[in-house]
């Protein structure tokens, strides 16, 4: 137990009160369901999306919150009713950013069957809150992105990275360098949390880039993995888990399988990334995209390990523990964020075990975020998806940022009301 100063208690609190709003947006099932099955986790969009603003925040240069202005990068493309909500909750609750997509992060695996608490004995990720919000984009010097276009540079591009092992390993050796050199890049850890994500996640819009041979491939858009019959079954054997495993838990251990079993290519015993970055076409079906997302992890040609067969569990929780609170320098704290300048750690699950106990927040802005939490949780056309590149997310409005708050924040017109 650790003695903070009043300071730090407080943001403590407002954090916790953070996280309980979270835990409304995605644990449970839709509120409408019915049956035996009611009661029954459900992976939802907003989940989704907080895994993989999770996963692009880091990208620029750590979890600090910067997503929230960086809409018009088009890799975020998809993220803007997310990153609004993320401003809001924020203001409401006076808890950074950085530190709400931590705990939103975490929280989103778990919610989508990915138990980061009990699939390795010596790791258990923490949030470590109380992060410097820089109050805008933080893309400068990045190794990720075109310092001119400030989009991502065309080598990591979705089709690159699918069917380039060169390109894929590159990726991350610039995205990890801060921790991990040539030629480890902390590649095999990364892989299977990118894979992780993937197998409970969606495409939306059509991926960008091209391929090595110079074509753009047309992606379908889809789930990555939609359940094969009633999850009684692994891919292609028979299921081997404990009787009570959940079944959001059994559908990504299924499409773990799937990824690992049509995952590379191969020639004379040799692995290879798969042509044109895509899954064959007898390995997918109908709903289901055809993009091989971790295809340049096959044949990499400097990696010690050459090809990172995804498929392992223990391995993603150790990838959050080392990312969540990583980056290879911080920005300043904003004049207006908390006077606690120690880093606390929190440990989800514990909190879940009380979260009750916490009052819901609400404002007609939060209340609004609330109501689309489950909208479209089956398909890839929800309240949460856009495929249009920029967002209008009113940061400086964010009372963290010398604004005057953003309680009636109204998304549905992307408009502040008149004061």
């Amino acid at each position: 137990f650790q003695n903070y100063d009043v300071a730090c208690t407080d943001l403590m609190s407002n954090c916790r009160s953070a996280l309980r709003h979270l835990e409304q947006m995605m644990i449970g099932s839709p509120p409408n369901s019915s049956g035996a099955d009611s009661s029954e986790q459900v992976c939802n969009n907003f989940a989704r999306k907080s895994i993989r603003g999770f996963f692009h925040d880091y990208m620029s240069k750590g979890i600090e919150g910067s997503v929230l202005d960086e809409n018009n990068v088009s890799m975020n493309f998809g993220l803007c009713r997310w990153t609004q909500y993320m401003n809001v909750l924020s203001d409401h609750t006076q808890c950074d950013p950085g530190s709400i997509i931590a705990m939103a992060g975490e929280l989103g695996y778990l919610a989508c069957g990915v138990d980061l608490y009990n699939t390795d004995i010596d790791v258990k990720p923490l949030v470590t809150l109380n992060r410097p919000f820089p109050c805008g984009s933080n893309l400068d010097d990045s190794p990720l992105f075109d310092q001119e276009t400030m989009q991502r540079k065309e080598q990591f591009s979705d089709a690159q990275l699918a069917s380039n092992a060169t390109a894929m390993e590159e990726f991350w050796y610039e995205a990890n360098k801060h921790t991990h050199g040539r030629p480890d890049g902390e590649i095999e850890y990364s892989g299977e949390a990118a894979a992780a994500a993937h197998a409970v996640g969606r495409v939306t819009c059509p991926p960008d880039g091209i391929t090595n041979s110079g074509t753009h491939p047309n992606y379908k858009q889809g789930f990555f993995h939609k359940p094969r019959g009633n999850l009684e079954n692994k891919f292609g054997e028979i299921w081997w888990a404990e009787p009570n495993t959940s079944n959001v838990n059994r559908a990504y251990q299924q499409a773990l399988d799937r990824f690992s079993a049509t995952q590379c290519f191969e020639i004379d015993e040799e692995k290879h990334p798969p042509v044109e970055g895509k899954r064959p076409s007898q390995e997918v079906n109908e709903g289901e995209t055809d993009l091989n997302a971790e295809g340049g992890l096959c044949g990499m040609p400097t990696q010690f390990l050459s090809t990172v067969r995804v498929g392992g569990v223990h391995r993603v929780p150790r990838w959050v523990a080392i990312t969540e609170y990583s980056a290879p320098d911080w920005p300043s704290y904003s004049n207006n964020q908390s006077l606690c300048r120690d880093q606390v750690p929190m440990y989800i699950p514990l909190e879940l075990l009380t979260i009750s106990d916490i009052d819901i927040p609400q404002s007609p802005a939060l209340d609004k975020f609330l109501n689309i939490a489950w909208d479209g949780y089956d398909s890839i056309d929800s309240a949460w998806d856009s495929c249009v590149v920029g967002c209008d997310n009113p940061i400086n409005q964010n009372r963290l940022c010398g604004g005057d708050g953003l309680e009636d924040f109204d998304w549905t017109t992307n408009t502040m009301p008149p004061t």
